[in-house]
């Protein structure tokens, strides 16, 4: 039998400002008889905001070696979209984690157009389709102070409401901001379809507390389905707990195509700042 490699990955904010600076990728190789080669890893977001679309490309590496993956360095990236349009995507100056960023650096997504991610490497190509799926707006958060009890710290917490369009199939993430800093861990990897959220996302409570005069961004992408399972199992998997009724570890599963593991994640996004006043 071939090793089992359980690759997990926490995609980072997309902001080209600190592109996967604030980024994990956490590896699991468990030994069975034989040891594979490295597997391209890719995660790649076209996202309809300027400077917020990336790929990173990678090679999975073993979980008990002090490195991450390996970056890839020399791969050949294109998307294009269904009116013809091509970006290249080139490895972003100094970079030493496999970050490609658009040629131009006016491009984005747009919502409704159905993108195709081509990545060459040495001895493959990668390819996949997305559609960008559009993002309703939030409507407003409210602000509020909570004592410290057994299972909560004391602090101020945000909580948030939207609506979700009827008769149509939707899926989110979050991504939150204390003063220009990412929650980023596993533990961060706020998700929901509507089939929990129904027409309605009323006070739905972000899990940090923040002190009098944080600053606070929420942004909130419109995912597809893929996306949103890549990220269900990336959850599933680590937080198994290797139980008797816990069930067998895999790999999250991908869309894309050629002998890949990651995600072609399109997106469309907005956001909301609030400081926190007593």
């Amino acid at each position: 039998m071939k090793s089992l490699k359980l690759i997990v990955l926490v995609l980072a904010s997309a902001l080209a400002s600190i592109f996967l600076l604030s980024s994990c990728e956490r590896v699991i190789d468990l030994k069975l008889d034989g040891a594979d080669a490295p597997i391209p890893f890719i995660e790649a977001h076209v996202i309809n905001q300027e400077g917020m679309s990336y790929i990173r490309v990678t090679e999975t590496a073993d979980f008990y070696k002090s490195t991450g993956g390996k970056p890839v360095k020399n791969a050949q990236i294109v998307v294009s979209d269904d009116k013809g349009n091509k970006e290249k995507f080139v490895l972003m100056p100094g970079d030493e984690y496999g970050v490609y960023i658009p040629e131009n650096d006016n491009f984005k997504g747009e919502i409704g157009r159905k993108y195709t991610l081509e990545v060459k490497l040495t001895d493959r190509t990668i390819t996949s389709e997305s559609v960008l799926p559009a993002i309703t707006p939030i409507d407003s958060v409210q602000v509020r102070f909570v004592k410290k009890t057994t299972f909560k710290e004391e602090g101020y917490y945000i909580y948030y409401y939207g609506t979700d369009p009827p008769n149509q199939k939707n899926w989110y993430r979050w991504q939150v901001y204390e003063n220009d800093s990412l929650y980023d861990s596993v533990e961060d990897i706020l998700i929901a379809s509507d089939d929990f959220i129904k027409t309605k996302i009323s006070n739905l409570e972000l899990p940090y507390p923040f002190e009098e005069g944080d600053t606070v961004r929420i942004e909130q992408y419109g995912i597809t389905e893929p996306t949103f399972l890549f990220y269900q199992q990336v959850q599933a998997v680590i937080f198994n707990d290797g139980g008797l009724f816990s069930p067998p570890p895999a790999n999250p599963v991908t869309n894309l195509k050629g002998g890949a593991l990651g995600i072609f994640n399109t997106a469309s996004v907005t956001g909301v700042e609030t400081i926190i006043k007593k």
